[in-house]
């Protein structure tokens, strides 16, 4: 196999960087609303190690209790973002309305879901 090709194989692996992905950490029994963190992370398996120690820590919860979902297609969520490595959020911006984060932001106070809400008048 020529020098050029066997080098593209190698450099083509490690051009292929990892990225950092949002994920939400939460108890499975409680629920998310309860309580959870955002974990910044390569892959679920990571944000579960990363993100259970909180979650623990916070509802004294098995391992088997912890629960994770990848946060696709939120890319706002990057503005939480403090480090270019894994790590974990215990305490992301929420929605003043809703006291929900995650949500897609409206404002630097209220999601959208809840300025949906208020246009309607449910609020």
């Amino acid at each position: 196999m020529p020098k050029g090709i066997k080098g593209f194989k190698k450099d083509h692996k490690h051009s292929q960087a990892k990225k950092l992905k949002p994920y939400v950490v939460s108890s499975l029994s409680l629920g998310s609303r309860e309580g959870a963190c955002l974990v910044f992370a390569y892959s679920i398996k990571e944000a579960k190690k990363l993100g259970y120690p909180i979650i623990n820590d916070w509802f004294d919860i098995e391992w088997i209790d912890c629960g994770v979902a990848w946060l696709k297609n939120k890319d706002w969520l990057f503005e939480e973002k403090r480090k270019d490595e894994p790590h974990v959020i215990e305490n992301p911006k929420v929605c003043e309305l809703c006291g929900v984060w995650g949500n897609e932001p409206f404002d630097d106070h209220i999601c959208m879901d809840c300025e949906e809400r208020i246009t309607q008048g449910v609020f």
